[in-house]
């Protein structure tokens, strides 16, 4: 669909949609959302990246290790240490990388749908997206889940454009593949686009679309990035073994039946759970319909549809997050709308089209508005807003000698704060992924002089923490030095 200009009404909507993204993604920066666990990790790795070159961890003073058990990759990495290069390391620095990274993502899904489906639903999916909390809480966190859907979303894009644009397609398409790639190895759940892409071929083959060799050219551009990953992300003395059992199992889970009928209940006992399972019926009901009468369903909203719902499947047999939602969330919200459009389209009531589409923009205003006061007021971001941890902590640890021996135990979040190098850590992804010094020995030997923990540390039956005194806490994140005799 060729994109029309935006009508003067439209361009006010744009703008109020703009205002509302550019203040709740700013405001509180840096407390809002909380800095958290894998934040922390992540944002300790771009550090290292920064200083030294490499995607390592340092385990003890002086020891810098190298991991291949982590869950986001150097499209997130790279371009952050190289972001921290150019304006210094802090979380603030960081976090307004992920701000770009949402822009970026806003502006290209705007593209997309508007060439899909027009200016109307481009802006009423973009206005549902700008006032959805998770979008703030889990876009500013450096955690990789909005570089996972901007990679996807240009790579609907290229494509669309290769399809649409037979004298350059060669070019779109290989920045197509380049994309899909990206977008793969930027978190490990995004390796379930794999098999999706497969899919998405042959429907574009299918329907004369896309030659052998276009689907040849982009499968080529897809491994690129795919074997840089590769290169970066494994050593040779890494067992394939291990990281295979750790992709294939992060959760490490056990019984996966048992797993399977929990999280089935799960997707019934909460507002975002039924949120995300509301668009997608939607969704696969205007699909439907859209298919009952004739019409054609495009590559990129099948590709997009067919990812939802092979994520739904895989949620299914790993540990229960929210996060984990939020991947599928956004995108019944860029895709539902259309589909709602017609099931309104295809309600048997005496209205004509005119007033079917006024009565759509009505409800699309209404859910803006209802978003935007939950946004303000009821849900995870402003309960933040009065947070002061992430200040409280810089200002506790500016006053910490870099000399000071620390032992961060499973607080990489902590550590971001602490600006010395005489350090011990250890990182429990699961109850079977240890990642760094032990634990035990270091603070039964009286060998480092305070402790940052969580509560799992109290958990550690092996440790004992009698040698060391409380003096700070921040949320579930305890200080404890140690006690001179």
């Amino acid at each position: 669909m060729s994109a029309t200009p935006l009508s003067s009404l439209q361009k006010i909507l744009a703008v109020l949609i703009l205002l509302v993204v550019v203040f709740f993604s700013l405001f509180h920066l840096t407390e809002s959302p909380p800095f958290g666990f894998d934040e922390g990790w992540a944002f300790h790795l771009a550090t290292n990246i920064s200083r030294v070159g490499e995607s390592v961890t340092q385990f003890s003073p002086g020891h810098l290790e190298h991991s291949s058990l982590i869950s986001v990759g150097y499209p997130l990495l790279y371009p952050l240490a190289s972001w921290f290069k150019l304006f210094g390391i802090g979380i603030l620095q960081a976090r307004l990388m992920m701000v770009l990274y949402m822009f970026a993502f806003l502006i290209v899904s705007f593209i997309l749908l508007r060439r899909l489906y027009g200016n109307t639903i481009a802006l009423g999916s973009l206005a549902i997206l700008a006032t959805f909390p998770p979008f703030y809480t889990f876009g500013k966190s450096v955690i990789g889940e909005v570089s996972v859907l901007f990679f996807l979303t240009l790579f609907l894009l290229f494509f669309n454009l290769a399809t649409s644009n037979p004298e350059k397609k060669r070019f779109w398409f290989i920045l197509a593949g380049i994309s899909a790639g990206l977008c793969i190895v930027t978190k490990t759940m995004a390796l379930a686009f794999i098999p999706v892409l497969f899919v998405g071929a042959i429907l574009a083959f299918r329907k004369g679309l896309v030659s052998l060799k276009d689907i040849g050219i982009v499968a080529i551009s897809v491994i690129i990035p795919i074997g840089v990953w590769i290169i970066v992300n494994f050593q040779p003395e890494n067992s394939l073994i291990v990281a295979l059992d750790y992709y294939s199992n992060p959760s490490v889970l056990t019984d996966r039946a048992a797993t399977f009928w929990l999280n089935l209940r799960m997707f019934f006992s909460g507002i975002g759970p039924l949120f995300m399972l509301s668009l997608i019926t939607a969704w696969i009901m205007g699909v439907a319909i859209r298919l009952k009468a004739k019409m054609k369903i495009s590559i990129e909203e099948s590709i997009a549809l067919i990812f939802s719902v092979v994520l739904i499947l895989s949620f299914l047999f790993r540990y229960w997050d929210a996060r984990y939602l939020f991947p599928v969330q956004i995108l019944g919200i860029l895709f539902a709308p259309y589909s709602l459009y017609y099931i309104l389209l295809a309600l048997p009531i005496k209205l004509n089209l005119a007033k079917k589409t006024k009565i759509f923009l009505l409800g699309m205003v209404v859910l803006f508005g209802a978003g935007l006061y939950q946004l303000s007021f009821h849900s995870y971001i402003p309960d933040s807003y009065k947070s002061k941890r992430t200040e409280d902590m810089s200002e506790y640890f500016s006053s910490v000698p870099d000399s000071t021996s620390i032992f961060f135990y499973n607080t990489p979040e902590a550590l971001a704060f602490f600006h010395g190098s005489n350090y011990y850590q250890q990182i429990q992804i699961s109850e079977k992924w240890f990642l760094g010094s032990d634990f035990s020995e270091a603070i039964n030997d009286r060998q480092v002089d305070m402790l940052v923990i969580n509560w799992l540390a109290k958990k550690d039956k092996g440790v004992s923490l009698g040698n060391y005194m409380k003096v700070a806490e921040f949320g579930k994140i305890l200080i404890l030095k140690r006690e001179t005799k």
